[in-house]
């Protein structure tokens, strides 16, 4: 592994050595996001054909959904940057374009963080944003 694609991330228990630079996966280029939509749209459809219930949209744990959702990671300047309401545009997107594809029954979750142990990062206030958000829109947060 290349040393300098690691980075040191602040944690309350002191400094930590991320193997990867995943903060910079959030910051591709400005047509990026919406290409990424549509490998998420193909694999549930797939998942469906083959005879799943459903799928779960991975948002924690520092994957690509989760940096977006992170002001502590998501540097963008556009419309999937800045404030919660642009951080959440991105797993919205994915969420409607998913259920636009499948049957009406067919399960879309979403994991996400409830917090992130670091100041600039999502915080629980932001989560319940994230739920209400959803729930405004008549989908469940699972």
């Amino acid at each position: 592994m290349d040393p300098s694609s690691s980075r040191n991330c602040a944690t309350p228990a002191g400094r930590l050595q991320s193997i990867c630079n995943r903060s910079q996966l959030a910051q591709g280029p400005l047509g990026w996001p919406e290409e990424a939509l549509g490998g998420f749209v193909h694999a549930a459809v797939y998942a469906e054909r083959a005879g799943f219930d459903g799928i779960q949209l991975q948002a924690a744990h520092g994957h690509l959904l989760n940096q977006f959702l992170s002001a502590g990671t998501n540097r963008r300047r556009d419309r999937y940057g800045g404030d919660i309401q642009n951080r959440i545009r991105l797993i919205s997107q994915i969420r409607e374009a998913i259920s636009r594809q499948v049957a009406v029954d067919f399960i879309v979750g979403i994991k996400i963080n409830t917090m992130e142990l670091q100041a600039s990062a999502f915080q629980p206030n932001e989560a319940r944003f994230l739920q209400l958000e959803f729930e405004r829109h008549g989908k469940n947060l699972s």
